[in-house]
Protein backbone atom coordinates (compact mmCIF):
# COMPACT_ATOMS: atom_id res chain seq x y z
CA UNK A 1 0.00 0.00 0.00
CA UNK A 2 1.48 3.47 -1.18
CA UNK A 3 1.27 5.89 1.70
CA UNK A 4 0.57 9.74 0.50
CA UNK A 5 3.18 12.50 0.71
CA UNK A 6 0.81 13.97 3.58
CA UNK A 7 0.44 11.17 5.07
CA UNK A 8 3.95 10.14 5.72
CA UNK A 9 4.85 13.50 6.84
CA UNK A 10 2.08 13.28 9.79
CA UNK A 11 3.86 9.66 10.64
CA UNK A 12 7.18 11.66 11.03
CA UNK A 13 6.33 14.70 12.97
CA UNK A 14 4.39 11.74 15.33
CA UNK A 15 8.08 9.97 15.93
CA UNK A 16 9.53 12.89 16.14
CA UNK A 17 7.48 14.79 18.69
CA UNK A 18 5.92 11.63 20.80
CA UNK A 19 8.69 11.63 23.15
CA UNK A 20 8.67 15.48 24.14
CA UNK A 21 5.50 14.92 24.72
CA UNK A 22 6.02 12.06 26.77
CA UNK A 23 8.50 13.90 28.97
CA UNK A 24 5.87 17.63 29.48
CA UNK A 25 3.95 16.14 32.20
CA UNK A 26 6.72 14.63 35.09
CA UNK A 27 8.24 17.88 34.06
CA UNK A 28 4.90 19.30 35.92
CA UNK A 29 4.36 17.34 38.04
CA UNK A 30 8.15 17.23 39.28
CA UNK A 31 7.24 20.82 40.31
CA UNK A 32 5.13 20.30 43.23
CA UNK A 33 6.46 19.27 46.54
CA UNK A 34 4.39 17.20 49.50
CA UNK A 35 4.26 18.51 53.25
CA UNK A 36 5.04 15.34 55.03
CA UNK A 37 2.41 13.96 57.62
CA UNK A 38 1.91 11.72 60.84
CA UNK A 39 3.20 13.24 64.36
CA UNK A 40 4.23 16.05 63.17
CA UNK A 41 2.85 18.54 66.32
CA UNK A 42 4.10 18.22 69.67
CA UNK A 43 3.87 20.28 73.11
CA UNK A 44 6.08 21.00 76.32
CA UNK A 45 5.76 22.47 79.96
CA UNK A 46 8.48 24.58 80.00
CA UNK A 47 7.71 25.56 83.60
CA UNK A 48 8.76 21.70 84.65
CA UNK A 49 11.14 21.59 81.52
CA UNK A 50 9.77 18.51 79.76
CA UNK A 51 10.47 17.56 76.41
CA UNK A 52 8.07 17.45 73.50
CA UNK A 53 5.48 14.90 73.85
CA UNK A 54 1.54 14.50 73.11
CA UNK A 55 -0.27 14.68 75.05
CA UNK A 56 1.44 16.87 77.96
CA UNK A 57 0.41 17.72 81.59
CA UNK A 58 0.08 21.04 82.79
CA UNK A 59 -1.10 23.09 85.87
CA UNK A 60 -2.77 26.79 86.03
CA UNK A 61 0.06 29.92 85.64
CA UNK A 62 1.93 27.44 83.71
CA UNK A 63 3.83 27.82 80.41
CA UNK A 64 3.72 25.35 77.46
CA UNK A 65 5.56 25.56 74.10
CA UNK A 66 3.87 23.70 70.52
CA UNK A 67 6.21 22.71 68.07
CA UNK A 68 5.46 21.37 64.07
CA UNK A 69 7.58 20.05 61.30
CA UNK A 70 7.21 20.91 58.07
CA UNK A 71 9.51 18.52 56.26
CA UNK A 72 9.26 18.35 52.54
CA UNK A 73 9.97 15.02 50.79
CA UNK A 74 9.90 16.46 47.05
CA UNK A 75 10.26 16.40 44.50
CA UNK A 76 10.02 19.92 43.93
CA UNK A 77 10.03 22.97 46.23
CA UNK A 78 7.13 23.81 48.83
CA UNK A 79 6.05 27.94 48.03
CA UNK A 80 4.49 30.33 50.26
CA UNK A 81 4.16 27.74 53.24
CA UNK A 82 1.59 28.79 55.82
CA UNK A 83 1.56 27.38 59.17
CA UNK A 84 -1.71 27.71 61.50
CA UNK A 85 -2.61 26.77 64.73
CA UNK A 86 -5.90 26.63 66.96
CA UNK A 87 -5.86 27.20 70.25
CA UNK A 88 -9.13 27.02 71.92
CA UNK A 89 -9.99 29.61 74.68
CA UNK A 90 -12.76 28.16 76.60
CA UNK A 91 -11.70 26.20 79.81
CA UNK A 92 -11.52 22.66 79.82
CA UNK A 93 -9.76 19.95 81.49
CA UNK A 94 -8.49 18.95 78.14
CA UNK A 95 -7.06 21.67 75.70
CA UNK A 96 -6.40 20.40 71.87
CA UNK A 97 -4.82 22.72 69.27
CA UNK A 98 -4.64 21.70 65.65
CA UNK A 99 -2.20 23.08 63.74
CA UNK A 100 -2.44 22.79 59.90
CA UNK A 101 0.61 23.02 57.84
CA UNK A 102 -0.44 24.54 53.76
CA UNK A 103 1.16 25.27 50.41
CA UNK A 104 0.37 26.57 46.82
CA UNK A 105 1.83 23.91 45.06
CA UNK A 106 1.71 20.80 47.63
CA UNK A 107 0.18 17.68 46.64
CA UNK A 108 -2.14 16.83 48.72
CA UNK A 109 -2.90 20.95 49.27
CA UNK A 110 -2.61 20.80 53.50
CA UNK A 111 -1.64 18.38 56.68
CA UNK A 112 -2.84 18.81 59.98
CA UNK A 113 -1.98 16.90 63.21
CA UNK A 114 -2.87 17.86 66.87
CA UNK A 115 -1.32 18.11 70.63
CA UNK A 116 -3.34 18.19 73.58
CA UNK A 117 -2.31 19.69 77.17
CA UNK A 118 -4.50 18.24 80.05
CA UNK A 119 -5.29 19.97 83.14
CA UNK A 120 -6.67 18.82 86.77
CA UNK A 121 -9.63 21.51 86.73
CA UNK A 122 -10.95 23.20 83.43
CA UNK A 123 -8.32 26.05 82.68
CA UNK A 124 -7.40 27.19 79.42
CA UNK A 125 -4.65 28.70 77.28
CA UNK A 126 -3.40 32.07 75.75
CA UNK A 127 -1.55 32.88 73.05
CA UNK A 128 2.07 34.45 74.25
CA UNK A 129 3.06 37.66 71.91
CA UNK A 130 6.32 37.71 70.49
CA UNK A 131 6.36 33.83 70.81
CA UNK A 132 6.52 32.28 67.29
CA UNK A 133 10.37 31.37 65.68
CA UNK A 134 11.03 29.91 62.74
CA UNK A 135 14.07 26.82 63.15
CA UNK A 136 16.16 24.84 61.20
CA UNK A 137 16.42 21.31 61.01
CA UNK A 138 18.96 21.40 63.65
CA UNK A 139 16.22 23.45 66.05
CA UNK A 140 18.82 27.07 65.32
CA UNK A 141 17.13 30.11 64.94
CA UNK A 142 16.37 31.20 61.66
CA UNK A 143 14.47 34.13 62.90
CA UNK A 144 11.28 35.40 64.73
CA UNK A 145 8.00 35.44 63.09
CA UNK A 146 5.53 37.69 63.37
CA UNK A 147 1.94 37.22 66.15
CA UNK A 148 -0.92 35.76 64.50
CA UNK A 149 -0.32 31.65 64.32
CA UNK A 150 -3.46 31.24 66.09
CA UNK A 151 -5.30 33.89 64.06
CA UNK A 152 -4.71 33.74 60.16
CA UNK A 153 -1.34 32.02 60.34
CA UNK A 154 2.14 32.66 60.02
CA UNK A 155 3.90 32.62 56.18
CA UNK A 156 7.54 31.16 56.35
CA UNK A 157 8.33 31.19 52.89
CA UNK A 158 9.91 28.40 50.69
CA UNK A 159 11.05 24.65 51.86
CA UNK A 160 13.33 22.89 49.54
CA UNK A 161 13.62 19.21 49.14
CA UNK A 162 15.33 17.00 51.79
CA UNK A 163 16.13 16.57 55.39
CA UNK A 164 18.61 19.26 55.69
CA UNK A 165 16.16 22.03 54.31
CA UNK A 166 13.42 20.91 57.29
CA UNK A 167 11.62 23.56 59.31
CA UNK A 168 10.32 23.80 63.00
CA UNK A 169 7.93 26.45 63.80
CA UNK A 170 7.36 26.72 67.68
CA UNK A 171 5.07 28.98 69.68
CA UNK A 172 4.37 29.18 72.94
CA UNK A 173 1.38 29.92 75.49
CA UNK A 174 0.24 30.08 78.87
CA UNK A 175 -2.26 28.19 81.18
CA UNK A 176 -4.32 30.30 82.86
CA UNK A 177 -4.21 31.98 86.32
CA UNK A 178 -7.33 31.91 87.74
CA UNK A 179 -7.71 34.26 90.43
CA UNK A 180 -8.41 33.23 93.85
CA UNK A 181 -11.04 34.49 96.04
CA UNK A 182 -9.48 36.29 98.30
CA UNK A 183 -9.81 35.75 102.13
CA UNK A 184 -11.43 38.50 104.27
CA UNK A 185 -9.59 39.94 106.79
CA UNK A 186 -11.04 39.61 109.57
CA UNK A 187 -12.29 42.83 111.44
CA UNK A 188 -10.64 43.62 114.70
CA UNK A 189 -13.32 43.31 117.50
CA UNK A 190 -12.85 44.37 121.25
CA UNK A 191 -15.59 44.96 124.01
CA UNK A 192 -16.11 45.89 127.41
CA UNK A 193 -17.53 42.49 128.68
CA UNK A 194 -18.51 43.21 132.60
CA UNK A 195 -17.12 45.46 135.82
CA UNK A 196 -18.53 44.68 138.88
CA UNK A 197 -18.07 46.62 142.54
CA UNK A 198 -18.29 45.65 146.12
CA UNK A 199 -19.46 48.57 148.58
CA UNK A 200 -19.06 49.19 152.39
CA UNK A 201 -20.45 51.48 155.03
CA UNK A 202 -17.41 53.50 155.11
CA UNK A 203 -18.26 55.05 151.26
CA UNK A 204 -15.74 53.07 149.77
CA UNK A 205 -16.08 50.62 147.13
CA UNK A 206 -13.48 48.06 145.15
CA UNK A 207 -13.55 46.77 141.57
CA UNK A 208 -14.37 43.37 141.90
CA UNK A 209 -14.69 42.07 138.57
CA UNK A 210 -13.60 43.62 135.08
CA UNK A 211 -13.27 41.51 132.06
CA UNK A 212 -12.69 42.57 128.44
CA UNK A 213 -12.22 40.77 124.78
CA UNK A 214 -9.82 41.46 121.91
CA UNK A 215 -9.73 39.78 118.59
CA UNK A 216 -8.48 39.38 115.28
CA UNK A 217 -5.31 41.99 116.02
CA UNK A 218 -7.14 43.84 118.46
CA UNK A 219 -4.55 43.90 122.03
CA UNK A 220 -5.93 45.28 125.29
CA UNK A 221 -4.17 48.05 127.11
CA UNK A 222 -5.47 49.89 130.11
CA UNK A 223 -9.05 50.94 131.63
CA UNK A 224 -10.37 54.10 132.84
CA UNK A 225 -12.51 54.26 135.62
CA UNK A 226 -15.18 57.30 136.18
CA UNK A 227 -16.31 57.03 139.81
CA UNK A 228 -18.92 59.60 139.08
CA UNK A 229 -18.14 61.94 141.96
CA UNK A 230 -15.93 63.84 139.11
CA UNK A 231 -13.12 61.81 139.85
CA UNK A 232 -11.56 59.55 137.28
CA UNK A 233 -8.67 57.31 137.35
CA UNK A 234 -6.78 56.67 133.68
CA UNK A 235 -4.40 54.28 132.16
CA UNK A 236 -5.61 51.60 134.58
CA UNK A 237 -3.65 48.56 134.38
CA UNK A 238 -4.86 46.86 137.50
CA UNK A 239 -8.67 47.21 137.60
CA UNK A 240 -9.48 44.63 139.73
CA UNK A 241 -8.55 45.66 143.64
CA UNK A 242 -8.93 49.31 142.20
CA UNK A 243 -10.94 51.08 145.25
CA UNK A 244 -12.81 54.38 145.50
CA UNK A 245 -13.46 56.85 148.75
CA UNK A 246 -16.63 58.85 148.21
CA UNK A 247 -17.02 61.95 150.25
CA UNK A 248 -20.40 62.07 151.05
CA UNK A 249 -23.76 60.01 151.00
CA UNK A 250 -25.65 60.04 147.45
CA UNK A 251 -25.82 57.68 144.36
CA UNK A 252 -22.63 57.91 142.26
CA UNK A 253 -22.49 55.72 138.35
CA UNK A 254 -19.36 54.44 137.67
CA UNK A 255 -18.23 53.58 134.21
CA UNK A 256 -15.12 51.56 133.41
CA UNK A 257 -13.99 52.22 129.58
CA UNK A 258 -11.26 49.80 128.10
CA UNK A 259 -8.60 50.92 126.10
CA UNK A 260 -6.83 48.86 123.16
CA UNK A 261 -4.84 49.09 120.13
CA UNK A 262 -6.12 48.21 116.88
CA UNK A 263 -3.65 48.95 113.69
CA UNK A 264 -1.72 51.18 115.90
CA UNK A 265 -4.58 53.17 116.66
CA UNK A 266 -5.96 53.68 120.69
CA UNK A 267 -9.74 52.73 120.54
CA UNK A 268 -12.31 52.56 123.68
CA UNK A 269 -14.92 50.15 124.31
CA UNK A 270 -17.60 51.06 127.27
CA UNK A 271 -21.54 50.44 127.72
CA UNK A 272 -24.23 49.28 130.07
CA UNK A 273 -21.82 46.04 130.80
CA UNK A 274 -19.42 47.84 132.14
CA UNK A 275 -21.17 50.81 134.52
CA UNK A 276 -22.35 50.44 138.21
CA UNK A 277 -24.45 52.46 140.29
CA UNK A 278 -23.90 52.94 144.33
CA UNK A 279 -25.96 54.52 146.58
CA UNK A 280 -25.16 55.52 150.10
CA UNK A 281 -27.45 56.53 152.79
CA UNK A 282 -26.72 57.25 156.40
CA UNK A 283 -26.88 54.06 158.77
CA UNK A 284 -28.06 52.35 155.87
CA UNK A 285 -25.98 49.38 153.56
CA UNK A 286 -25.53 50.34 150.35
CA UNK A 287 -26.76 49.66 147.62
CA UNK A 288 -25.00 48.49 144.35
CA UNK A 289 -26.68 47.71 140.99
CA UNK A 290 -25.10 45.85 138.49
CA UNK A 291 -25.91 46.60 135.22
CA UNK A 292 -25.70 43.64 132.21
CA UNK A 293 -25.54 43.60 128.66
CA UNK A 294 -29.12 42.12 128.03
CA UNK A 295 -30.45 45.47 129.17
CA UNK A 296 -31.24 43.69 132.48
CA UNK A 297 -30.59 44.94 135.73
CA UNK A 298 -29.60 43.33 138.47
CA UNK A 299 -30.31 44.83 142.00
CA UNK A 300 -27.93 43.46 144.39
CA UNK A 301 -28.31 45.02 148.25
CA UNK A 302 -25.75 44.29 151.22
CA UNK A 303 -25.74 42.62 154.47
CA UNK A 304 -28.80 40.41 153.65
CA UNK A 305 -31.26 42.61 152.03
CA UNK A 306 -33.50 41.11 149.26
CA UNK A 307 -31.97 41.07 145.50
CA UNK A 308 -34.88 41.89 142.51
CA UNK A 309 -34.24 41.57 138.90
CA UNK A 310 -36.11 43.64 136.47
CA UNK A 311 -35.65 44.61 132.83
CA UNK A 312 -34.50 47.84 131.01
CA UNK A 313 -34.27 48.99 135.23
CA UNK A 314 -32.27 49.62 137.80
CA UNK A 315 -34.36 49.44 141.16
CA UNK A 316 -33.45 48.34 144.51
CA UNK A 317 -35.27 46.98 147.58
CA UNK A 318 -34.15 47.44 151.46
CA UNK A 319 -37.41 46.28 153.33
CA UNK A 320 -37.52 42.54 154.77
CA UNK A 321 -40.51 40.67 154.99
CA UNK A 322 -42.55 41.19 157.96
CA UNK A 323 -44.47 38.70 159.76
CA UNK A 324 -48.08 38.87 160.15
CA UNK A 325 -49.97 39.92 163.19
CA UNK A 326 -53.25 39.81 162.65
CA UNK A 327 -55.14 36.52 161.80
CA UNK A 328 -58.41 37.58 159.86
CA UNK A 329 -61.65 35.31 160.61
CA UNK A 330 -63.20 33.27 157.56
CA UNK A 331 -65.76 35.99 156.55
CA UNK A 332 -67.41 32.79 154.11
CA UNK A 333 -67.74 29.02 154.48
CA UNK A 334 -64.89 27.30 152.56
CA UNK A 335 -66.27 26.01 149.28
CA UNK A 336 -66.35 21.95 149.65
CA UNK A 337 -67.98 21.51 146.28
CA UNK A 338 -71.44 20.44 145.09
CA UNK A 339 -71.41 17.11 146.08
CA UNK A 340 -70.23 18.15 149.61
CA UNK A 341 -73.10 20.39 150.20
CA UNK A 342 -76.06 17.96 149.09
CA UNK A 343 -74.13 15.65 152.00
CA UNK A 344 -74.49 18.12 154.42
CA UNK A 345 -77.86 19.41 153.70
CA UNK A 346 -79.20 15.30 154.09
CA UNK A 347 -77.65 15.31 157.51
CA UNK A 348 -79.32 18.13 158.82
CA UNK A 349 -82.71 17.43 157.72
CA UNK A 350 -82.37 14.23 159.22
CA UNK A 351 -81.07 15.51 162.56
CA UNK A 352 -84.44 17.69 162.80
CA UNK A 353 -86.54 15.00 162.27
CA UNK A 354 -85.51 13.08 164.86
CA UNK A 355 -85.13 15.85 167.13
CA UNK A 356 -89.05 17.01 166.38
CA UNK A 357 -90.00 13.47 167.13
CA UNK A 358 -87.85 13.64 170.39
CA UNK A 359 -89.56 16.64 171.44
CA UNK A 360 -93.46 15.50 170.43
CA UNK A 361 -92.73 12.35 172.55
CA UNK A 362 -91.66 14.06 175.67
CA UNK A 363 -94.56 16.02 175.63
CA UNK A 364 -96.83 13.36 174.93
CA UNK A 365 -95.99 11.81 178.21
CA UNK A 366 -95.78 14.36 179.93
Amino acid sequence: MKLTLSRRLSLLALTLFAPLIALTAPAIAANEGQIEGGNIYRVRNVTKGTDFTDPVNAIACERVQYKVRIHNPGPGELSQVNVQATLPASAATSNTSTVTVSSQNASPASTSDTAVVNFPTALSLTYLPGSTQLLDANDGLLRGLPDGITAGGVNIGNVGVSIAQKRFVQFSADVNCPTPTPTPTPTPSYSCDAFDITANNNRTVNVAVFTTSAANGAVYKSADINWGDGKTDSAVTNVVGSTHTYGADGSYTLQATAHFTVDGKDVTAAGAQCAEKVTFKTNETPVVIHTISTNTSSTITVGGNTSNTTNNSSSTTNNQASPATNLERPTALVNTGAGSVATLFAVATIAGTLGHRFYLGRRFNS
